[in-house]
């Protein structure tokens, strides 16, 4: 019975060792300040004097995917405020007029992307982005252009139709 309190009380220590050690990494890892290793076996010099085959004995792999994702999902949210205030000045700059300023701020709130021709199969829209890009050109339209897919539709059909 005394080997079984033993054993217990070893399994015990390795679980809170192992703890200790996640915990050492969790926090080296979600720090914006610090920069990941290159390599998971590093990880054993965060968490103290501790052999590399130790370590790997320690954590599987699954574990220790978990645990980066856990520390980078924390890491992201200490870069929250940064990333608040880098919005803000990439607003106020497209505010401003600034050409890239605006194209950058389309990109990143509204998922806004520019077609270039190759990506354009139909001659008829090609006549379309022209006529369109020739008043914006001229200065006689800002901003985003949205064309919906029936009045486009109904566009194309009287353009074949005029053709």
């Amino acid at each position: 019975m005394k080997k079984k309190e033993l054993m217990d009380s070893e399994e015990d220590i390795l679980k809170r060792k192992k703890q200790i050690a996640y915990n050492k990494i969790f926090e080296f890892l979600s720090n914006p300040e610090n920069t990941p290793p290159k390599k998971r076996i590093y990880y054993a010099k965060i968490i103290g004097p501790v052999d590399v085959r130790a370590f790997k004995k320690m954590f599987s792999v699954e574990e220790i995917i978990e645990l980066e994702n856990l520390a980078l999902e924390q890491r992201r949210k200490r870069y929250a405020l940064k990333l608040a205030r880098i919005d803000d000045a990439l607003v106020k700059k497209a505010v401003k007029g600034d050409v890239p300023g605006i194209k950058l701020a389309y990109q990143k709130f509204e998922g806004w992307g520019e077609k270039t021709i190759s990506e354009v199969n139909n001659i008829h829209t090609l006549k379309l982005d022209d006529e369109l890009r020739s008043l914006m050109d001229q200065g006689k339209m800002m901003g985003a252009v949205t064309v919906e897919p029936e009045p486009e539709a109904k566009l194309l059909s009287e353009s074949i139709q005029n053709s």
